[in-house]
């Protein structure tokens, strides 16, 4: 059965992390996909089986380390796509891409994403 696209938001870092200031929750109610400028998120995300689902083409600004924590999913890109199941590693640097699970039982993945320099600047 399809359903929505689930984020937990773990953490996100706007510019280079001190330590030495008190702890405050670092993520924003209005959580984006992209990193905020110099900084990271860190995110699990759960894609919900859905043979007919299309993917959510989009292109961040950032370098990407994604990491199949449960099931299988597509990673798909302009023109080409992979499977990817439990403990495969991608690391995505500013391409177009999307995520589709054709699958018949929900996929968790772990993106951590870091603010990078954009094709376009």
């Amino acid at each position: 059965m399809a359903g929505d696209v689930v984020t937990l938001e773990l953490w996100q870092q706007a510019g280079v992390p001190d330590n030495s200031v008190p702890y405050v929750d670092p993520v924003p109610p209005t959580a984006t996909i992209p990193p905020p400028p110099g900084g990271t998120v860190f995110r699990i995300v759960e894609f919900p089986a859905d043979p007919e689902a299309k993917p959510y083409l989009h292109r961040t600004a950032s370098l990407d380390y994604c990491v199949v924590l449960s099931g299988e999913v597509y990673a798909v890109l302009d023109d080409d796509e992979r499977l990817m199941r439990t403990g495969d590693v991608l690391v995505q640097r500013g391409t177009n891409h999307g995520w589709a699970n054709r699958s018949k039982s929900a996929a968790l993945v772990m993106f951590v994403l870091v603010d990078a320099a954009s094709l376009d600047d």
